[in-house]
């Protein structure tokens, strides 16, 4: 699971492997996650990444990543 977060990585400076073929992304929407939902999430997740600079919709992550995912292919 790959943790997407402003305060993460940069996503231009990670490599993102799917050689599983099962891959999956967690964001959150407008409210951060609560403490203990954080925790979770940092239990669970391989790496932290953010995808960009600027704040972006959750919307757009989505795309983004199906985009990325696509050019791993």
């Amino acid at each position: 699971m790959i943790n997407l977060n402003e305060t993460g990585e940069d996503i231009s400076k990670t490599k993102i492997e799917n050689d599983s073929g099962n891959i999956s992304f967690i964001l959150s929407d407008d409210m951060d996650f609560t403490t203990e939902e954080e925790k979770l999430v940092e239990e669970h997740s391989q790496v932290k990444i953010c995808l960009s600079p600027k704040v972006l919709h959750s919307d757009h992550c989505i795309i983004i990543i199906h985009n990325l995912l696509d050019k791993l292919e």
